[in-house]
C-alpha cells in the first residue's frame, strides 16, 4: 500500500523527503531520509499529538486531490483528446 492510500483508509503517514513525495503529496509529514533521528522525532512529534490536527487536514485535501470522480473524469479527457487525433 502506498502512502496516498495509507491517507485514504485513515493510516498517518511521514514520507521520506525525496523529489516524487514532495510532488506527490507535498501536504504530507516528511524526514529526511538520511537520518533516523529525524524520523524519531517526527514520530513521536505525532504520537505527543502536536501533528495530529494537521494530519485530519491533510487527509482531507488529499482525499479530494486523488479523488474517484477525479481520476475518472481525467480519464475521460484523455480519451476524448485520443478520439480526436
Amino acid at each position: 500500500m502506498g502512502p496516498v492510500e495509507a491517507i485514504a483508509c485513515g493510516t498517518p503517514v511521514i514520507v521520506s523527503d525525496i523529489p516524487a513525495m514532495r510532488e506527490i503529496l507535498p501536504e504530507a509529514e516528511r524526514f529526511n531520509p538520511t537520518s533516523h533521528i529525524d524520523l524519531g522525532i517526527k514520530i513521536m512529534n505525532f504520537l505527543e499529538n502536536k501533528k495530529r490536527r494537521d494530519f485530519k487536514k491533510m487527509r482531507k485535501v488529499i482525499r479530494e486531490k486523488f479523488s474517484l470522480s477525479k481520476m475518472v473524469k481525467s480519464y475521460i479527457q484523455i480519451f476524448e483528446q485520443l478520439a480526436k487525433k
